[in-house]
Formats: structure tokens, C-alpha cells, sequence
């Protein structure tokens, strides 16, 4: 073979594996690519994170236990992380068809949302729960005798054998106190006690689940989370956080400070539950529309030359002549929301009078003040054997004269800023690398039950979010309950036009 030949079959050789060079190359990058996509892909299912904010504790049922169901929590053995201002551990009433320590389907979850202060217990009875951690605030000090405790405590039956401990089967609690074993039961609504509970022998009372259960003042959680081992990193986590962390009030005190006696809200309250009776959120919202519509045509009507001013007959039939002509068209598209024994055209009428006339005798910053406050239901539809009769009121919440159990406490704005600074380094460490990070985080608004500042709600709920979005991965949206008071915007914003 001549020289050229040779030089000419290298130049050919070597050309063709430069080409398939190139097809490896390109090859194994694209593959470099895909395994990365994957590998990405895989990273921000695990760093995901679900956000669900609801208005009542008790509505967090149904997403724990959805978020289980598609398998994003552990059906069981869960540590739940619950930073409020309240313990919400109360003991969950047996119930026909409650699905007493078991799993439950479906079309069960109602039977475990009875109220917004026993939510931890029902899902512990179901096992979804473990470990409960409560971090509370500062405010809430006279409430407890130490900054950190820790009980096993053991749910089970017994059988009541009085009114007072109920018939039939009931649930009961033990816990080891001062190196005994106490139990105790949960009294019924009608054994006239002012006690919410009973001591019970723990002989009747037959455990079926165990947990544990922690509280901690947040400060002292804060040194406990700089540990490192006070929550495992294999823990799985549900995060809960309920805005009245922040402080706790009386929706009734802001009217209060006018002048607006009790007596005065009841009779307008027992109009309104006479009046309407909301089956679902939309008649909520129209009920406040329609009462917050009174109040703007007297307003606008009545001559005010001062705060404390109040309208003068004259202007009191204007008042009434304006609302009845604007009001006919309201009540013939809305008769839904009217309680039955009112959907006659003249008895709602009637009625709507009598209510106007009331309103129309206050003075101008009552009425101000009471349009701010609004009208709303006493609770959530989706509570168990929720009465939409007698559900209608000033939204005042649960907190009112004679009718009170929590501690009452207004942030200032100082306060405010140290509280989220505090709950940004307690959320913080639940997101670290190499360990199990919240799956879930569900947010109370408790804006109904008259539990969290109204004039701080915009910077509370934004100081959340915030924080939540500084720690979650992924670009998973906030998922807002469909029956939160006010919508998505909150109730102090529920009159803003968009």
C-alpha cells in the first residue's frame, strides 16, 4: 500500500471516530441531563410542602388527613409541632359513629371535628398523632406552673352510668400526676357544673392510645430546637400554626369602648338569629352585606355633627323608607338564607324594620364601629351537628361578658416584631437539611371565635407567609379553605374593593 493510501484510510479513520465521539459525547450529556431532571424532580417532591389555611382549629382535620390518604404524612406515629396561643387538647366526645381508635374513611372526618379546642385528641384516637409539642407565647404564663413539661398520657372508654358522666360509652384520660395515676372525663353539656371535667377511677377507664404530650413556653423551645435532638430528624412533622399566638381578644371590647352596652348587642343578636340562618359561608356573606348595608344607609342619612351624636326621628323614617325601597330586590334573590319561619315576604320585612330602627338608634361611632366588627356565624358548617338555626350574630366571637375562659392579651407593634422574629427561628430548624421536614403546615386564622387582633391581622398572616416562603422549596401554592371568614382577603378586608 503507498504512502498516500495510508494517510488517506488514517484521515478516513480518524474522522469517524471524531464523529462517533461526538454521538457518545452528545449521548451521555443528554443523559447527564435527564438523570439531573430526575434528580431535581425527586428533590422537590421531597422538599415540598402543602400550606393550608383555615379559619376554625377544627377544620385542619380534613387536610391532615387528606395529606395522609394521598401519602404525604404517615398514617400514624406523626409529631405534631403546634405553636398557638391555646393548648386545644380538650378530650373529643364518643359520638354515635365515631371511629373510635381506627382509621377513619372518608365520610367519618366530621365526627372528629366537634370544636376548635379538641382537634389534637380526636386525631389521636385515630393514631395520626404520636407526639404533640404546644409552644406557647409569654402572655399565656399565668396559665401554667412551669416553662416545660412533659406527660404520657393514655386515651380510652368507659362506660357513663349518669347525666352527669353521660350514658353509655364515653372517653376518658389518664396521666401520671404527682406520681399517681389520674384519670378524669370530659362532663356533659347539660350537668349544670361549671368544672369541664370529672376525676375518674383508672380502673374504668380503658386505655387504647397512648401519646405524648409537651408543653413549652417558645423561648425555652428555641433553646431545645438549638440542641439538635429534642426533635429527632427522622420524626415526621406536621407544623400547625394558629395566628393567636400572636394575643387573644374579645371581639366585644372595641364595641365596649363606645358606649355599646351587652344588653344592647343581645337584642340585635336575637333579631339576627331570628332573621337569618346561613346553611353555608354565602349566606354568611350575604347576611354581613345585607346588615352592613343598613348601617351605611344610616350613616349616610342621618345628620351627625359629632362621634356621639345619634339620628333624630325624622331621620330615623328616612332611614327605614330608603332601606325598605333598596332591600325588596335583596330579599326576593337571597330567600335561602332566611330562617323558615321568616321566608313570608312581610315577616323578613318586619323584621329587617325592627332591626334597622334598632341600629338607627345608635350613635355614630357604634354604628362605625359595629360595621367594622360585622355579622358572621358563631361557627364553622363544617362542624359537627352544626345548627344553622340560631347561628347568626354581631361578630363578636366566643368571647364575650360572662362567657369567657382564655386569657385576653393586645400585642403592641414592638411585641408584634419580637413574637415573629421568635417564630421564624422556631420554624427554621424544622427545615433543615437531612432531616424529615414538615410535609404539611396548616394556619388558624381563629378570626370567627373573636381569638386573634383584628387590627393585626394583615401583618400576622403576612408575617407567615413570609416566613413559611423563606423555608419551602417548590412553588407549591397556599391552599385557602373555602369557608374562611371574610374569603382568601380576611374579614378587617372583606368590604376593600378589589
Amino acid at each position: 500500500m503507498s504512502i498516500y493510501m495510508l494517510k488517506r484510510n488514517c484521515v478516513k479513520y480518524v474522522g469517524v471516530f471524531f464523529i462517533i465521539t461526538i454521538i457518545l459525547s452528545t449521548i451521555f450529556l443528554l443523559r447527564r441531563v435527564d438523570l439531573q431532571s430526575e434528580i431535581k424532580t425527586e428533590i422537590f417532591h421531597i422538599t415540598s410542602t402543602s400550606v393550608a389555611v383555615v379559619e376554625e382549629h377544627h377544620e385542619v382535620i380534613k387536610y391532615w388527613f387528606e395529606a395522609a390518604e394521598r401519602g404525604e404524612l404517615s398514617k400514624d406515629s406523626n409529631t405534631l409541632v403546634h405553636i398557638d396561643g391555646h393548648a386545644d387538647n380538650g378530650l373529643v366526645r364518643y359520638v354515635k359513629n365515631f371511629p373510635d381508635f381506627r382509621w377513619p374513611h372518608k365520610n367519618e372526618l366530621k365526627y372528629l371535628m366537634q370544636q376548635n379546642d379538641n382537634f389534637i385528641m380526636a386525631a389521636v384516637t385515630t393514631g395520626l398523632i404520636k407526639r404533640a409539642i404546644w409552644i406557647w407565647p409569654p402572655w399565656d404564663w399565668e396559665n401554667h406552673e412551669n416553662s416545660y413539661v412533659k406527660t404520657v398520657t393514655g386515651i380510652g372508654w368507659f362506660m357513663g352510668k349518669n347525666k352527669t358522666e353521660g350514658l353509655g360509652r364515653q372517653h376518658c384520660m389518664c396521666a401520671e400526676q404527682e406520681g399517681k395515676n389520674k384519670c378524669e372525663h370530659e362532663l356533659q353539656d347539660d350537668s349544670n357544673s361549671k368544672e369541664d371535667s370529672m376525676s375518674l377511677k383508672d380502673s374504668r377507664c380503658h386505655i387504647k392510645a397512648t401519646y405524648i404530650w409537651e408543653e413549652v413556653l417558645d423561648s425555652v423551645a428555641l433553646t431545645k430546637m438549638k440542641e439538635g435532638n429534642w426533635i429527632s430528624k427522622d420524626e415526621e412533622i406536621i407544623l400547625d400554626i394558629d395566628e393567636d399566638y400572636f394575643g387573644c381578644e374579645s371581639g366585644y371590647d372595641v364595641l365596649n369602648k363606645t358606649g355599646l352596652v351587652w344588653k344592647r348587642v343581645r337584642i340585635l343578636n336575637w333579631m339576627l338569629k331570628d332573621l337569618i340562618c346561613p346553611m353555608k359561608t354565602q349566606h354568611e356573606v350575604m347576611g354581613d352585606q345585607l346588615m352592613s348595608s343598613i348601617i351605611d344607609i344610616t350613616l349616610q342619612t342621618c345628620r351627625y355633627s359629632n362621634e356621639t351624636d345619634k339620628c333624630t326621628r325624622k331621620d330615623k323614617k328616612a332611614v327605614l323608607t330608603k332601606f325598605t325601597k333598596q332591600s325588596s330586590k335583596f330579599i326576593h334573590n337571597h330567600k335561602a338564607m332566611f330562617c323558615d319561619g321568616t321566608k313570608r315576604k312581610e315577616h323578613i320585612k318586619k323584621l329587617l324594620q325592627l332591626i334597622t330602627l334598632h341600629l338607627a338608634s345608635l350613635n355614630y361611632m357604634q354604628l362605625h364601629t359595629l360595621r367594622s366588627v360585622g355579622f358572621c356565624m358563631t361557627t364553622t358548617p363544617k362542624t359537627l351537628n352544626y345548627q344553622y338555626q340560631n347561628d347568626f350574630q354581631v361578630c363578636h366571637g366566643t368571647n364575650y361578658p360572662g362567657n369567657s375562659v382564655v386569657n385576653f392579651h393586645t400585642p403592641n407593634p414592638n411585641e408584634l416584631t419580637t413574637q415573629m422574629k421568635k417564630l421564624k427561628e422556631l420554624v427554621e430548624p424544622l427545615f433543615r437539611p437531612n432531616r424529615n421536614i414538615p410535609k404539611l403546615v396548616t394556619v388558624c386564622r381563629s378570626m370567627r371565635d373573636g381569638y386573634t387582633p383584628k387590627y393585626y391581622f394583615n401583618d400576622i398572616e403576612r408575617g407567615i407567609k413570609q416566613i413559611l416562603a423563606d423555608q419551602i422549596l417548590g412553588s407549591e401554592p397556599l391552599t385557602y379553605d373555602k369557608d374562611l371568614l371574610g374569603g382568601s382577603v380576611g374579614w378587617p378586608d372583606r368590604h376593600k374593593k378589589n
